[in-house]
């Protein structure tokens, strides 16, 4: 009976954990996201506006819109994802 109560907890534990890493591996801020976007897709520049409450990313490729959006999306904390208005768009699509 011991080892089904250690093992029934070990597991509670563990996916506890799993759980809770997976929260804090999104409690990236905003700019932290926005970093990692312009490492990751070499957009043209962004812009994260505080009274407008919008994240403006300008992206060299029409193409790479939807990806740069889904990875600020899944990467965003979701009071970030909440509080901001996203917006990307292609200014110069360069070939």
């Amino acid at each position: 009976m011991r080892k089904i109560v250690a093992i029934v907890l070990i597991g509670a534990a563990l996916f506890l954990g799993a759980f809770s890493f997976q929260n804090l591996a999104k409690e990236k801020t905003a700019d932290d996201v926005m970093s990692t976007v312009i490492d990751k897709y070499g957009v043209q520049g962004y812009i994260i506006g505080e009274e407008s409450a919008t994240i403006d990313v300008d992206v060299y490729k029409e193409e790479d819109i939807e990806k740069v959006e889904e990875y600020i999306r899944s990467n965003l904390s979701d009071e970030d994802l909440k509080h901001y208005d996203l917006k990307v768009f292609s200014g110069w699509d360069i070939n």
